[in-house]
């Protein structure tokens, strides 16, 4: 998984540009895991392992649509941004992720919601 692009609902000076590469595994009964390493909106270096989550597919109209979530450890909110995260223990923080996305061709365009500060675009390429 990759992204270049974050949107925040709120617009702040302190933003830096993001970055995300990322592996995720899919397993045959439609969980997930996986683990990604970002530049967060201040620009530490971030990582968010999640050995948790979930992918559902074909139920809407839309072909190749699909919803998934993710739960897991975020690790990189540290110093005088360890208040931009709910919860933080040392810079770790737990994280409830959910996505929605277009699948075509083993690609993904996928959108991500970073809770109440914004949206990730992200683009995946399928392995097999």
């Amino acid at each position: 998984m990759t992204s270049a692009y974050a949107y925040h609902y709120k617009k702040s000076k302190a933003f830096k540009p993001v970055w995300l590469v990322g592996l995720e595994k899919e397993y045959e009964n439609d969980t997930l895991a996986g683990v990604a390493i970002f530049s967060n909106s201040f620009g530490l270096l971030s990582t968010y392992v999640y050995p948790y989550g979930m992918i559902y597919r074909n139920k809407s109209f839309v072909d190749g649509f699909y919803a998934k979530w993710s739960v897991g450890i975020i690790y990189g909110y540290v110093g005088k941004h360890k208040d931009k995260v709910s919860i933080n223990y040392h810079g770790f923080s737990p994280a409830f992720i959910p996505s929605v996305g277009i699948e075509k061709n083993d690609y993904q365009f996928q959108i991500t919601v970073l809770g109440d500060k914004g949206l990730m675009f992200q683009l995946n390429k399928k392995f097999k």
